[in-house]
């Protein structure tokens, strides 16, 4: 693959263009399915609503939030085949049994050969080229490779792992922890009191990767302390925006309006609730979070049944 031309696809318009012009700016051809309109595209990407002309390639980035992924599927399982290579860029987990996107390709089509893309990777930088990185993980290789040949470049450094589920549910959970810094930072916690909340809520995504059988270590990578730190330096996520504009007073639904784009985060708070529930994992953070989300606790009395929790020691 190196050293030449090689045609990628992209479904997904936003994310997904950033993607497509990355892609292009390495001197390949990308086929990018969207039914949005784009005032100029660079050279070397194609823009198509058809899903069989972007499967036509072998190497697909899936950019679509995970809550539009039964729909999308339910058209991808006719089109996709052992041949093609389908790595997402999804921040979500799946049903209370917190499936990850992977695992649904591989259930839902013939694709085996899956991956995530994940990290401190902003659409600015793909489409300006500035310097950053990601970490791209899957059971293959040669998904690794593909992905680092066409997506990486001397300004953009992709990272890999064999911890797909790790990387996967590192990215959904770190979403969640960006969600409770922006409430806590609209709720006026100073930032020794949002230093606390970062950690306590790493803790508590150690305990869900470990128990989906992901590894502790990957979280300290760029696909949770990364992405963690990107959002706390200034980089205006929307999970951090939403949880800001909840802790001002606006319903999700008003605050998710403000924000202006999706945050997958927050739709899968209740499904962890679920899950924690279930396996009698401790996820207090999570839980509170998901009772300020259905209207059942304030701010004021979230942060009151967190701090008001008996005291142990720091292990995760």
């Amino acid at each position: 693959m190196e050293g030449r031309v090689v045609r990628v696809g992209v479904i997904g318009g936003g994310f997904g263009y950033g993607l497509a012009v990355a892609v292009a700016r390495g001197g390949h051809e990308v086929t990018l399915c969207t039914r949005r309109s784009f005032e100029s595209l660079r050279p070397g990407i194609c823009v198509s609503t058809s899903l069989d002309e972007v499967l036509r390639n072998d190497l697909v980035y899936v950019a679509v939030p995970s809550p539009s992924l039964a729909a999308l599927l339910d058209e991808l399982v006719h089109l996709v085949d052992g041949r093609h290579r389908l790595v997402h860029v999804s921040r979500g987990l799946i049903g209370t049994e917190l499936k990850t996107v992977c695992q649904v390709l591989v259930q839902r089509t013939s694709a085996r050969r899956v991956g995530v893309l994940a990290g401190p990777l902003s659409d600015a930088v793909l489409r300006e080229g500035g310097p950053g990185g990601a970490v791209v993980a899957s059971d293959y290789p040669e998904v690794i490779r593909c992905v680092r040949e066409t997506l990486g470049g001397p300004r953009l450094r992709i990272y890999g792992s064999t911890d797909r589920q790790g990387v996967e549910v590192g990215a959904a959970m770190t979403g969640i922890l960006l969600f409770a810094l922006g409430f806590g930072a609209g709720m006026g916690f100073g930032p020794s009191t949002l230093g606390m909340l970062a950690a306590r809520g790493m803790a508590e995504i150690v305990r869900v990767t470990r128990t989906l059988g992901g590894r502790a270590e990957t979280l300290t990578g760029l696909a949770g302390f990364g992405d963690l730190m990107s959002a706390v330096a200034g980089d205006r996520r929307p999970e951090y925006a939403l949880g800001e504009a909840v802790a001002k007073g606006l319903s999700p639904g008003e605050a998710q309006q403000t924000v202006k784009a999706h945050v997958e985060g927050a739709k899968i708070i209740d499904d962890l609730c679920a899950y924690a529930s279930s396996r009698r994992l401790e996820l207090p953070l999570v839980v509170a979070l998901g009772g300020v989300l259905r209207g059942e606790l304030s701010g004021e009395q979230a942060v009151e049944r967190l701090m008001s929790r008996a005291v142990g020691g720091e292990g995760l």
